[in-house]
């Protein structure tokens, strides 16, 4: 049924990793490079993520509700069909990133002319 990391603490190069069916729950992820890693039906809540590459990562069917950001590469990235709720991100590039297909820069300026 699936990996329980739930609490994991997490400081490595992992690039190209492929996480799949885990629970993630709380875990904290510090000073690691992630790379064109991917996340696939995971339970991310409530984890923190400081001072990450997370250049071209791809999460698809997971939930990070209230999971924190803080000193983030998250350019190129995509999150599809992934619960956001609540999440914080704090300095972080977003260039190139996507949720659910659409661009977040093009969501930023759809808001800011509103």
């Amino acid at each position: 049924d699936g990996v329980d990391l739930t609490g994991s603490s997490f400081f490595a190069v992992m690039i190209n990793v492929k996480f799949t069916d885990c629970n993630m729950h709380g875990a904290g992820f510090d000073d690691v490079n992630m790379r064109n890693s991917t996340f696939n039906n995971i339970n991310l809540s409530e984890v923190t993520f400081s001072l990450i590459n997370m250049d071209g990562v791809g999460f698809t069917e997971a939930s990070m509700r209230d999971a924190r950001f803080s000193n983030v590469n998250l350019s190129e990235a995509s999150f599809t069909n992934v619960d956001l709720a609540n999440v914080e991100i704090t300095k972080a590039n977003l260039r190139g990133m996507k949720i659910n297909g659409v661009l977040v820069s093009d969501l930023f300026a759809r808001f800011e002319s509103t």
